[in-house]
């Protein structure tokens, strides 16, 4: 679609565009009123992306927009609904932009959602979503909304007859105790070598890779002594190891000086960010001061999803260089890594952690 076509016509090109990590570029979607309380999306730029065959091609937004704008109508009640639909530590919440006419809003905010994916296993935001809104309607609402759940939800489909490579590879070469764990170069070779071996790009692989950094330890390992950064950083992967354990298949290993990796087979970057914050929260609350008077110790993560169009190198590559991100931008969060790389990246992995 040009730039001069009318707003209020669908680009029929979109129709079967799948949606790898985000939906469609929110600096380009506006929408246009066809009547009544019909809306149809115009994207400038048509930038889609795809999350495991999640679609959302025109009019299923269009629906959308109808279903959500008595509940969104109101900039005050915006966010008080979608806490209440979704709870209110969702880390998308923090992502999305409350104001605005409700027309522009809800395409936003359901481009924000989709890019989040899922709020708990098995269930995406969206759909997360549409269940407080069909608890708060009438059975003809409801109705529509039930047919629109095999539109948008096909993760539940997927998941059922996805590629396994990733769970058995995980089974095969992980470590399988703390001290193991501890080990940086057999993680550091199951990274860069066991793993990339094990997937293929182009395979359908769902899953996620996380890197985690400790904060200033070589500040602490100054100011106290290196026989306590060596006893944090075992406490931590203690942590991390602690709060994974309640989770089917994922796994946790050091693959740096301070540096370690959690492997998050079939489970998609927004439920992968929601348990990394959960251990970045048990990270930073744990009674540190026990080993040291006033030591405060807190890590910082970086996330991405492994897709189809880039070896499983490179997106621990995008994990990796997402921890300087972290770091810049206060330390002690979790971010997304990088959704691309640059052209002729290092895949040095020491080139992003020590």
């Amino acid at each position: 679609m040009s730039e001069s076509q009318d707003p209020k016509q669908v680009n029929n090109d979109l129709g079967n565009a799948q949606l790898v990590e985000g939906l469609i570029n929110t600096d380009t979607v506006t929408v246009g009123q066809m009547g009544g309380n019909g809306y149809n999306i115009h994207y400038s730029h048509s930038n889609i992306k795809n999350v495991y065959n999640l679609k959302l091609e025109p009019n299923i937004i269009n629906d959308l927009v109808n279903l959500l704008r008595p509940f969104l109508e109101d900039e005050r009640s915006r966010r008080p609904f979608l806490v209440s639909a979704l709870g209110n530590d969702a880390p998308v919440l923090q992502h999305i932009n409350w104001s605005g006419a409700v027309a522009s809003f809800i395409p936003d905010m359901l481009c924000k959602l989709a890019d989040y994916s899922e709020i708990s296993p098995g269930k995406t935001a969206i759909w997360a979503l549409l269940e407080y809104v069909r608890s708060q309607v009438g059975v003809d609402v409801q109705k529509r909304i039930d047919d629109l759940h095999p539109l948008i939800e096909p993760q539940t489909i997927l998941r059922d007859t996805a590629d396994s490579k990733l769970v058995e590879v995980f089974n095969q070469k992980t470590p399988d105790s703390s001290e193991q764990s501890l080990d940086k170069e057999a993680g550091d070779i199951f990274l860069k070598n066991l793993l990339p071996d094990s997937i293929n790009t182009n395979s359908r692989v769902i899953g996620s890779i996380a890197m985690a950094d400790i904060d200033d330890l070589t500040i602490i390992n100054k100011h106290y002594s290196r026989d306590l950064g060596d006893q944090i950083i075992a406490n931590t992967i203690d942590i991390i190891n602690n709060k994974i354990s309640k989770y089917n298949n994922i796994q946790a290993g050091r693959c740096g000086d301070d540096t370690f990796y959690i492997l998050l087979p079939e489970i998609e970057i927004g439920m992968a960010e929601s348990i990394c914050e959960q251990i970045r929260i048990s990270i930073e609350t744990n009674a540190w001061s026990l080993l040291a008077t006033d030591l405060r110790v807190t890590c910082s993560f970086s996330v991405s999803q492994f897709r189809a169009t880039e070896n499983s190198l490179e997106t621990v590559v995008r994990a990796a260089s997402g921890l300087k991100t972290a770091k810049i931008r206060g330390k002690n969060i979790v971010v997304r890594g990088p959704m691309f790389l640059p052209q002729k990246p290092s895949l040095n992995l020491r080139d992003y952690y020590s």
